[in-house]
Formats: C-alpha cells, sequence, structure tokens
C-alpha cells in the first residue's frame, strides 16, 4: 500500500514536458470554439440584460451579444478611457450596424479557428471584440469578470499564432500552423489560466494586506448580499445558499476559516497543474469543483473559466485515448 501510494505521488510529481498530438489540439480548437457558441443553453449575455433573442440556440455567439444592450459609455473603464481621449466611443456596439460588423466577423473568425485556417487573424478578429465588449460591459458603472479570462486566452493564442508566422513567415504559416508552432498556443493557453489564479490569489492576499484567510469568516457577510442582490433582480429565490449559512460562518469564525481558507493556496498553487497531465487534470477538477460551489452560493457565472479548464487541462478525450492504449496494450 506504501509501495503504491509513494509510486503514486512519484507520477504526479514528475515534472513532464507535454507535447501535444496533432488529433489533440484539433479537439481542443473545435471544443474552445463551441465555448464561444451557444449550446443551448438560453442564458446569453443579451438575455441577462433583458434583451430578447430569436435565432435558434445553435446559430447563437454565447460570449458577445448581436447587439450590446447599452446605447452609452456612462463611465469609461480601461481601453475606453485613451479611446474616449482619441474621439472613439464604444457605443457603436449598441448599435445593430456596426455591432452586426463586429459580431459577424467574431462568427467567421471563430469558424476559422475551428478549422485552423488563418490563426492570426482568426484570433486577431475575436481578440479585438472580445476586449471591447468587455471593456464596453465594464463602462457601464460597475466592474465585471466574465469574459477576463477566455480574454485573456485567445489573446495569448493570438500573440503565440503571430510570433510563429514572424520567425517562420511565409502564406503556408498564415493559412495553418505547423504542429510545433500549435502546440505552444496550449501550451499558452495552460500558463495563462494557472496564471490567473495565482494572480487572483496575489490580489487577495495584497488587499487584505495578507489577512485574507483570518478574514474568511466575512464571507457570510459577502453571501447575504449576494442572495439579497439576486432576489432583487429576479424578485424569487435565485441562489442555493441555505438561509442560515450566512449567520453561521459569523458565528463560527474558525469553522469558516476552515471551510473556505483553503480557496486561498488552491488558487496561489495553481501553477502546479503545469507540471503534468495527470496533475493539471486533477488540480482543474478540484478548481472546477471550487467553482461550481462559489456559483451555487452566490450565483456568480464563472462557466468560461470551468469550460476552458475541461478543454486544456482535464483534456478528457486524451484519457479516453490513454485508457483504450493501455487496455490495448495489455491484450
Amino acid at each position: 500500500m506504501i509501495t503504491a501510494l509513494r509510486n503514486l505521488g512519484s507520477a504526479l510529481w514528475r515534472s513532464e514536458a507535454i507535447v501535444f498530438s496533432r488529433w489533440e489540439m484539433v479537439v481542443m480548437r473545435v471544443l474552445f470554439a463551441l465555448v464561444m457558441f451557444d449550446a443551448g443553453s438560453k442564458l446569453t449575455v443579451a438575455a441577462r440584460h433583458g434583451v430578447s433573442e430569436t435565432k435558434a440556440p445553435w446559430t447563437r455567439v454565447e460570449v458577445i451579444p448581436r447587439v450590446a444592450p447599452f446605447a452609452e459609455q456612462p463611465k469609461p473603464h480601461g481601453l475606453a478611457k485613451p479611446l474616449e481621449k482619441v474621439g472613439i466611443d464604444l457605443g457603436f456596439l449598441g448599435r445593430p450596424g456596426p455591432a452586426g460588423v463586429v459580431y459577424t466577423g467574431f462568427v467567421a473568425a471563430t469558424v476559422l479557428y475551428a478549422l485552423g485556417v488563418a490563426l492570426p487573424l482568426a484570433l486577431g478578429w475575436m481578440f479585438l471584440s472580445l476586449l471591447l465588449h468587455g471593456t464596453f460591459h465594464n463602462s457601464q458603472g460597475s466592474i465585471h469578470h466574465h469574459l477576463q479570462l477566455i480574454t485573456c486566452v485567445v489573446g495569448a493564442q493570438w500573440i503565440a499564432s503571430v510570433l510563429a508566422v514572424a520567425r517562420r513567415g511565409g502564406a503556408r504559416q498564415w493559412l495553418q500552423l505547423g504542429p510545433v508552432a500549435e502546440n505552444r498556443l496550449v501550451n499558452w493557453t495552460q500558463q495563462v489560466i494557472a496564471a490567473a489564479y495565482v494572480v487572483s490569489a496575489l490580489s487577495k492576499l495584497i488587499i487584505s494586506k495578507g489577512q485574507w484567510m483570518w478574514d474568511t469568516p466575512r464571507f457570510g457577510i459577502q453571501l447575504a448580499k449576494a442572495v439579497d442582490q439576486d432576489y432583487y433582480d429576479h424578485l424569487r429565490p435565485g441562489t442555493d445558499t441555505p438561509s442560515w449559512l450566512p449567520d453561521w460562518l459569523l458565528e463560527h469564525p474558525w469553522q469558516a476559516r476552515l471551510l473556505f481558507g483553503p480557496a486561498m493556496p488552491l488558487e496561489f498553487f495553481a501553477f502546479l497543474a503545469l507540471r503534468n497531465r495527470a496533475l493539471g487534470a486533477l488540480y482543474a477538477i478540484a478548481l472546477i469543483a471550487f467553482h461550481l460551489s462559489v456559483s451555487a452560493l452566490m450565483s456568480l457565472d464563472f462557466r468560461y473559466n470551468v469550460q476552458m479548464m475541461i478543454v486544456y487541462l482535464v483534456n478528457i478525450p486524451f484519457w479516453f485515448w490513454w485508457w483504450a492504449k493501455g487496455r490495448k496494450a495489455a491484450a
């Protein structure tokens, strides 16, 4: 038993230079493209803001609306500030004509991405679209981060594809990246996902002056706010948070620290997911469980984080292939 555990620990801890097969990268591209599209969910960005959508669900883009549900940017944020100084107002994303160009281009770029064709151009349009919509959304007076990670991932892939073309050159590289370059896209994607969680943990430590884990009982206050906010948004209970939980957290501080405190080291050591395939998959599953629990308690939407970790870190198709290969070898 001890030997088996030691072998398991050694297998999980070993450092591995992960090289993806061509078929894996094709599957990842297609799955990531599907993340962009509404795979049947009725909850679209537009619908969340009261804008009706009549298109069939399989023809909708999930991550950005056809037309933004805002006409102005009352409180410019981030990139909107320098753009406004040079006369560019992101309000055009709320007008059918210009917004339709961005949306149609995004759909076309996503299809090209799934096919692996002209990735520098496709990823460039996808990145610009996500960046502009996220900035416009955050310029309405409150900050949301539902597009943060997916925008960073697309941006990293775009930079990697442009560098690959710059290094190798030629029309062939523009049309289709080689396996080494596409491996770099996936590796950078995994690094961006892990870095996002490390930065999140560091931000918590810096803002709380190192007191985040000690202050976790105050999470009960945030839960109460989330429950009330969700109720007044929809005039019906919308979270799975038990009514007694906020008070219980405040009344039992040490239990609260034991319950929610591990979230900090879980995020802080997310870089361990890059060590090898198995550890990456297990670490991603732990982060997914963390996200699902927070989503249930606070009605926060982490679906893109979850979906990207399933695609790029859990990588279910590979484990099916690995299992089938092992059975074939045993036979």
